[in-house]
């Protein structure tokens, strides 16, 4: 497995002058926030094909790709400021299979989060050892919808009408989060326990990626499910 590929800063800086201006289009109100998202997304994944091009061998082609935002896996940073989320992307070649991770605002106004970063790997399909169907509990949205129903508890004979209401708004925050688990699929490499989480699997380009990778397998007669 291969990390940080190089790029090109001078694309580096145009990209970023591309979401700037996007996002400024938004604060001034020539974007509604649905066209914002879609052109800033459609942004991202040009700039992660951008990014794994200077790393691409002669002959090496993009096949398909996949790109997500990963769930709040804990509360936010700050309790009353939109907190960004983390991003990702895979990019299937008829040779390897590229991994983009980074922190996406998703709004101008959103700040990073303290652990944000972003990286950029790879790993050949001869080192992938198979994938496996894992779920992922929503402890942030547990958290959340217990503090709320904790509070609705204590005042529950002072609130009056939004007393019980908020009682089950949190109860079924809790419920949500521990009873419906987000599923994904964890591409495993050899040597390692972790993997790479593909969430949003079950869309169409997810599985496009994961067929790409399934048929590599299956041709080198690695287990193509865990």
């Amino acid at each position: 497995m291969t990390s940080n590929p190089g790029g090109d800063d001078r694309r580096g800086r145009d990209d970023d002058a591309a979401l700037v201006a996007l996002a400024e289009r938004f604060a001034l109100g020539d974007l509604n926030p649905k066209r914002y998202a879609q052109l800033r997304q459609q942004a991202l994944a040009a700039l992660g094909r951008r990014k794994i091009a200077p790393s691409l061998m002669p002959g090496e082609t993009i096949l398909s790709e996949h790109h997500w935002i990963e769930g709040q896996a804990r509360l936010p940073d700050a309790p009353f400021a939109e907190t960004g989320q983390t991003a990702g992307s895979v990019y299937a070649t008829n040779r390897r299979l590229f991994r983009w991770r980074f922190h996406d605002a998703g709004s101008p106004s959103a700040v990073p989060p303290a652990d944000a970063k972003e990286t950029l790997e790879f790993v050949r399909y001869s080192e992938i050892a198979g994938v496996e169907r894992r779920r992922s509990f929503r402890w942030g949205e547990a958290t959340t919808g217990f503090v709320i129903a904790a509070v609705a508890g204590l005042m529950y004979n002072r609130l009056g009408v939004t007393g019980p209401l908020l009682l089950a708004v949190g109860g079924f925050g809790m419920a949500h989060a521990l009873l419906a688990p987000t599923r994904y699929v964890a591409v495993m490499i050899a040597g390692s326990d972790a993997g790479w989480p593909v969430w949003a699997a079950r869309t169409t380009s997810g599985r496009a990626v994961l067929g790409e990778i399934a048929r590599r397998l299956a041709k080198a007669g690695a287990p193509a499910d865990g």
